[in-house]
């Protein structure tokens, strides 16, 4: 389905994650899970919580608290870099610039943290 929206000149999309995002029940879920997370790093002095698995990728603050959601990298092809200055950026693939099939790097992992070195540079 996306390869054909790609030679379209569409981007990528997921019905899923449209789903998610759109259906009242699961945004108050995610919303209750990113509250509750954010309640407890409060309660133990941090400044931020770095959660993935419910794959919904986003970042925002909460009561003072940092939140991130790094999504998944099968629905959502997200994930999150943390720079050499502490900054955390959520990116997602679809959206690099990276040709992973030319990289010298060994893992995908390796090519984007690369990529995001470039980008911050």
């Amino acid at each position: 389905y996306n390869k054909a929206r790609e030679n379209l000149g569409y981007p990528y999309w997921s019905l899923s994650a449209y789903l998610k995002d759109n259906v009242k029940s699961a945004r108050e879920a995610i919303d209750t899970f990113a509250k509750a997370a954010t309640r407890e790093a409060k309660r133990r002095d941090c400044q931020g919580v770095v959660c993935g698995h419910i794959h919904h990728p986003e970042t925002r603050l909460i009561n003072g608290i940092e939140y991130f959601n790094d999504g998944d990298w099968i629905e959502n092809n997200s994930a999150l870099i943390e720079h050499s200055n502490g900054k955390i950026e959520l990116i997602y693939l679809h959206d690099t610039k990276i040709d992973l099939t030319v990289s010298n790097k060994t893992t995908t992992q390796e090519a984007i943290v690369e990529n995001s070195k470039q980008k911050s540079a």
